[in-house]
């Protein structure tokens, strides 16, 4: 779930209706689900909401790990830092 869910973000999808229904449709979500079900938004959002503590840290550290990795770059890098801290102050998670 958590693949989908940095997925769905970096591509600015965040409501969890929006999630399913590019779960449904895009391969490349077929992809990250690796043959399980398809989740409908419910269980989305019961995923964020009981992963909203440790959530922005996972994402943070998901995003330095990629990035001492160097396959991003500095550019992209910051970009991810400031989509998350956008979405902390959003509330989004």
């Amino acid at each position: 779930m958590f693949s989908i869910i940095v997925y769905a973000y970096s591509r600015n999808i965040t409501s969890t209706s929006d999630i399913e229904m590019a779960c449904h449709k895009n391969i490349k979500f077929r992809f990250l689900l690796q043959n399980s079900k398809i989740p409908d938004h419910s269980i989305i959002s019961r995923f964020l909401a009981k992963t909203e503590d440790i959530l922005p840290d996972l994402f943070e550290q998901f995003i330095e790990k990629i990035f001492k990795m160097e396959d991003i770059s500095t550019e992209t890098y910051i970009s991810m830092v400031l989509k998350l801290k956008h979405m902390q102050d959003m509330k989004v998670f």
